[in-house]
């Protein structure tokens, strides 16, 4: 009688203790998820700074290659104004050398 009831003890010692190791790995297996998904979101904020920062980059590039751009227009403007005076100047010039 004894021997069945330490039996017994120890088939339930065996039984909670396997339930606690089972309990244990499933909480583990929560904390592994949570931890995963935490750096999923973690990587996917980075990734989403990475994206507006490229953007905000381009915009800049763009904003300063037009501004190039039309100081550039406004240069050769100039430079063919300067250049359309300067002919008219000489016909001027040819015209009043050819009336002597």
């Amino acid at each position: 009688a004894e021997r069945e009831r330490d039996e017994l003890e120890r088939r339930k010692r065996v039984a909670r203790q396997q339930k606690l190791k089972q309990q244990l790995q499933e909480w583990n297996a929560a904390q592994a998820k949570a931890q995963e998904e935490a750096e999923r979101k973690k990587q996917e904020r980075q990734l989403e700074e990475e994206v507006r920062e490229i953007e905000r980059r381009a915009k800049e590039d763009a904003a300063r290659e037009k501004k190039r751009k039309a100081i550039e227009e406004f240069r050769l403007r100039g430079e063919e104004e300067k250049r359309l005076r300067e002919e008219q100047k000489l016909q001027q010039a040819c015209k009043a050398a050819d009336e002597r």
